[in-house]
């Protein structure tokens, strides 16, 4: 036999001297009152194992098994009790973060906790060895005591048949793993609350006193056999507790305080003895399930849901049901129905139905595919469903092609056909409108104007250039351009904030954008320059109506030039082409779906602009008018969502043209180091081109209504600028722009720096 190893024991222990005065004496007795939780402790971070009598606590011991810490015994000649606490008092504390293990021929227990707590954070495990005697493991023994059970207790392979948790007027908080044929055995005045983490192999039982009570807390699944004679059980705390395996249990009665219980693959059978009872804000939700109860209480606001199928449904049967105001009855259909009266409820003739409604205290609505009529009887509850017509929703504006396609895309998804049919037409007319791709029209807008901000940065640059050459030319009669045949590099960050609201088939859409333009160019000879500019830009598009999201990352790149001509006349001219990136997030928030795309497209943009300056003053002041035309052709690849199951869409390819034509001018002046600029301008697009989103559900090939959308054909620029010479070879720009329609605005900044070498 191997001795107890005390070196593995770290005690912790406060020794105090004999006090020499009362008050010494007396704060000494208070810090042991309020702080003996700290002052008798034991930690064990190594291992104990095969003492004769296990490790047994004194009366009020703080035992920490440490996350290292190992304590066992066996095989066969180790202790019975592995970790003894029957007598340490009811402020003895148990807490296992490692692993305690007992192996053995009798009646082993791994853990005896009497009055004490034990929390278990790690494994506690036995292995009991048939023969002789056939007294079975208890791997846990709790006499009125706590246990709160977070990681895991089980028995190991080939053990003799264990119990894992034992209650004697005890408790127990399970949010962790009971692996044991017998999990969970409550006796006398015991509480088992099975939380949210529960996970449970094996059964729980109670004795014959009928004194034990079951709390089912927060979320979870009855996968687990449930039987014996219990005096209750509770439903608490929100979330879901779904019954997947039949009980067979005997409860005096089953209360639904908070959350949802739900009747899934299992039922209660005959279990509920005395009375059901669905408090307020609770639900019950039958399924396709028949539930008995000799006596229901629907208090007022509470709700009962029921799965219709052509061939079962869920209902109630019992002898008196007293209903209260605003029961909700929340129906769900998972089949084609025709015409069918479902009997939902069968009492006695005394039960009253009055305050059943199928919402917004109704007793008659409609959803996409079905109205529902509450038929109250003289002792049932029914419900008629019949399918609604085309004629119908036309005169609801559904449009029917959109109601007919999400009919066939859900054909095979009853979740999602569930959830559909239950909605009001309201909600139904709002999914519909979740169903569709969000108009590519918003995120092509947005790019253009992205677009048209990052070619914006390339015409200024031209026209600080134009206005250094025309500042040099007064200043010392060179020719236009003299000053300006050195190369310059010049970097410059953009901005805009732009909103557009509902017009047509669009939704609106807030836009944020953010770009960094750099380029380098040169008067190659006198009058004319060439440049190459790189633009990355970032757009972030939201819609207005929805949580629907675009993100668009942009690199374009642009050859620019500019020719300038006797009398102050320019011609500028630029050639560009982008790659673009799209991730886009479609929210569908009355089905509870999110689809997702990432998909690629391409700008092409071409552009010219003519104007003459002219000059005013000896600080000069200079009034250019100029007349601008542009195009651009933005393409977007035809892209399928996943996430979304039957919603995910496919979605067709997209194309825009923009022929522009911009009438405008600019006002500049040097005052020194500083030279503020305005512009105004007018833009028209002549080509006015529709905008059209086309898709169809994936997995059917059910097509969408389409939406086309025509832009503003006019537009508003106007901008202020001011630029700062900060040395010989350093400027720095600052502007903000606006740019604005009848549906949309626009407002941007840029900030610049230039270097010359």
């Amino acid at each position: 036999m191997l001795p107890l190893r005390e070196n593995s024991i770290e005690q912790q222990t406060v020794a105090w001297k004999r006090p020499s005065s009362f008050i010494l004496g007396l704060c000494t007795m208070l810090c042991i009152v309020f702080f003996a939780d700290s002052i008798w402790a034991t930690e064990n971070s190594g291992t104990i194992e095969n003492n004769p009598t296990g490790y047994k606590l004194s009366t009020g011991e703080h035992f920490i098994n440490a996350k290292e810490g190992i304590v066992k015994g066996g095989p066969y000649t180790a202790p019975i009790v592995v970790i003894d606490a029957s007598t340490s008092g009811s402020d003895a504390i148990i807490e296992n973060y490692g692993l305690i293990h007992s192996e053995n021929i009798h009646g082993l227990k791994a853990v005896n906790l009497t009055d004490g707590t034990l929390k278990n954070y790690g494994t506690i495990t036995a292995k009991g060895y048939m023969g002789m005697p056939t007294i079975y493991p208890n791997i846990v023994y709790v006499t009125n005591g706590t246990v709160y059970n977070y990681g895991k207790i089980e028995e190991l392979p080939e053990s003799a048949p264990s119990t894992g948790v034992v209650l004697h007027d005890s408790t127990l908080h399970n949010q962790g793993t009971i692996n044991v044929s017998s999990a969970i055995f409550a006796a006398g005045n015991s509480k088992v609350y099975l939380e949210t983490g529960t996970n449970i192999t094996g059964s729980v039982t109670t004795d014959s006193s009928g004194l034990a009570e079951l709390y089912l807390a927060d979320s979870g699944t009855v996968n687990f056999e449930i039987s014996s004679k219990w005096k209750f059980l509770q439903k608490t705390g929100a979330g879901i507790w779904v019954i997947d395996k039949d009980i067979n249990a005997n409860f005096g009665s089953v209360s639904i305080h908070q959350g949802t219980l739900a009747l899934g693959n299992g039922s209660f059978g005959d279990s509920i003895k005395n009375t059901l009872t669905l408090h307020s804000g609770a639900t019950l939700d039958l399924g396709t399930n028949e539930l008995e109860a000799p006596n229901s209480i629907f208090m007022p606001n509470s709700t009962i849901k029921v799965t219709l199928t052509s061939n079962e449904h869920g209902s109630l049967i019992g002898d008196n049901v007293t209903m209260g105001e605003n029961v909700v009855i929340l129906p769900t259909i998972k089949d084609t129905v025709t015409n069918e009266l479902y009997t939902l409820i069968i009492a006695n003739e005394a039960s009253s139905y009055a305050g059943a409604t199928l919402s917004n205290k109704k007793d008659k609505i409609s959803s996409l595919f079905s109205s529902y009529e509450l038929i109250k009887g003289s002792g049932s509850l029914k419900l008629k469903v019949a399918p609604v017509s085309d004629e119908y929703l036309v005169q609801q504006g559904i449009n029917i092609t959109d109601a007919h396609a999400i009919k066939t895309a859900f054909k095979n998804d009853n979740v999602s056909m569930g959830k559909l049919a239950s909605l009001s037409i309201e909600k139904a007319k709002k999914a519909l409108k979740q169903a569709h791709a969000e108009p590519m029209s918003e995120v092509i807008s947005a790019v253009r104007d992205a677009g048209y901000a990052a070619q914006g940065v390339i015409t200024r640059r031209l026209f600080a250039a134009r206005s250094a050459s025309l500042a040099s030319n007064e200043a010392t009669g060179l020719s236009s351009g003299s000053e300006e045949l050195s190369w310059k590099i010049w970097g410059q960050g953009f901005g805009s904030v732009s909103s557009e609201t509902a017009h047509n088939d669009s939704n609106g859409y807030d836009a944020n954008t953010t770009g960094l333009t750099f380029g380098v160019d040169k008067a190659l000879v006198e009058n004319f320059r060439l440049g190459l500019a790189y633009s990355y830009i970032y757009t972030d598009v939201d819609s207005k109506s929805s949580s629907n999201n675009n993100e668009v990352d942009s690199n374009l790149l642009t050859v620019y030039c500019e020719k300038l001509f006797g009398d102050d006349m320019y011609l500028d001219a630029h050639i560009s082409y982008g790659f673009n990136n799209y991730k886009a997030k479609r929210y569908m928030t009355e089905l509870g779906l999110q689809a997702k795309a990432d998909f690629d497209g391409s700008t092409f943009n071409l552009g010219g602009e003519f104007g003459k300056s002219f000059n005013f003053t000896s600080n000069p002041i200079t009034i250019t008018p100029y007349i601008g035309l542009a195009y651009s052709y933005i393409s977007i690849d035809s892209y399928k969502e996943s996430g979304a199951g039957s919603s995910n869409l496919i979605v067709d390819d997209t194309y825009n043209n923009v022929f522009t034509s911009t009438l405008g001018a600019r006002f500049g002046a040097t005052f020194n180091a500083f030279k503020p600029e305005m512009h105004a301008a007018w833009v028209h697009d002549w080509a006015q081109e529709e905008i059209s989103t086309n898709a169809e559900f994936a997995n059917s090939g059910a097509a969408l209504s389409s939406s086309a959308v025509s832009n503003d054909p006019d537009k508003i620029n106007l901008g202020l600028g001011l630029g700062w010479q900060v040395s010989d070879v350093v400027t720095l720009d600052l502007t903000a722009d606006y740019l604005g329609s009848a549906h949309m605005d626009s407002w941007g900044g840029t900030v610049k720096m230039s270097y010359e070498f």
